[in-house]
């Protein structure tokens, strides 16, 4: 039995103390808090879903917009409602997640720096989608565009996630000689004026693997694409919209391996003894917009 609960938050939170929720006829009850709906968080929601398929687990899904209080009650409801696990995707929804239930295994997925974030503890593990290969995106980027010199990175100021992806950014383009330009937003009415200071000043810009960015990408490659700047990504689904390359990883697949992950927790092995893993990431290129800014893109 695989059943999907998408209850809105606002009926909760009016609902007073929920139920506690137990394991009735063998049902397994399993909570996904999502950081914000975005198509890479949503391939690794999918991912997830397709490996529990078949199995006598009740999920409920809920989605906290971005908004860190909202988060902390999904985390609540869930720990009332008495979820055998739990799952975080994306770093603040998973934060939430590991705060509030001590004791329950929370898995996070799609978080980029897990010590960053301070998500280990013994009941926690889960999937990354840490960034590996900034360099070797970097030395693409130049071999394709000589001329660069000063490159932007758009970011949310308020992840800490986001805040070591450009530290390591930063530390990468300075070994190739190229500067930084930083464009730090707290939320999506900024974006548009961060982006257009940023990318006066830039030649190029680079995108990590930030919830806020990314669910405003579209915004962003328009930007890029009107001035005829490559914008590069950290992950796929940002390529498919109209980025120009992405060494990425496969969120579809991380959600699986979430999915996997949970599987072992609940035959009985702990979230201590499992190690949270990694995915390896691989090219991804736009044809399109390589036909607009005039380059092949090519290892």
């Amino acid at each position: 039995m695989f059943i999907i609960l998408l209850l809105p938050l606002l009926v909760l939170s009016c609902l007073g103390k929920p139920k506690k929720d137990t394991k009735v006829n063998g049902v397994i009850k399993i909570g996904i808090s999502k950081v914000v709906a975005h198509p890479s968080l949503d391939l690794v929601e999918k991912g997830i879903k397709d490996v529990l398929e078949g199995k006598n687990i009740q999920i409920e899904v809920k989605t906290a917009n971005g908004e860190l209080a909202t988060a902390d009650l999904i985390a609540k409801n869930f720990k009332i409602s008495g979820k055998n696990a739990v799952i975080g995707i994306g770093t603040l929804s998973s934060q939430s997640l590991k705060n509030i239930n001590d004791t329950t295994p929370v898995l996070f997925s799609a978080v980029s720096s897990p010590e960053d974030a301070n998500l280990l503890a013994k009941n926690v593990t889960g999937t990354s989608d840490k960034l590996v290969c900034v360099d070797k995106q970097l030395k693409l980027l130049v071999k394709c565009f000589p001329n660069i010199k000063k490159i932007g990175v758009l970011y949310s100021n308020s992840e800490l996630n986001s805040v070591s992806q450009v530290n390591e950014i930063e530390k990468q383009a300075k070994k190739l000689g190229l500067s930084v330009v930083r464009g730090g937003a707290t939320n999506s009415s900024e974006i548009p004026q961060v982006a257009k200071n940023v990318l006066e000043r830039v030649d190029a810009l680079y995108i990590p693997t930030d919830n806020l960015m990314v669910a405003n990408i579209s915004y962003l490659i328009d930007e890029a694409n009107k001035v005829k700047k490559p914008l590069i990504a950290s992950e796929p689904s940002s390529v498919k919209q109209g980025a120009l390359f992405s060494y990425g990883v496969d969120y579809y697949e991380l959600g699986k391996k979430t999915g996997s992950i949970l599987l072992e927790i609940l035959n009985g092995k702990k979230p201590s003894d499992i190690p949270y893993v990694t995915a390896e990431p691989k090219l991804y290129v736009n044809k399109e917009t390589e036909k607009l800014l005039n380059v092949v893109i090519q290892e």
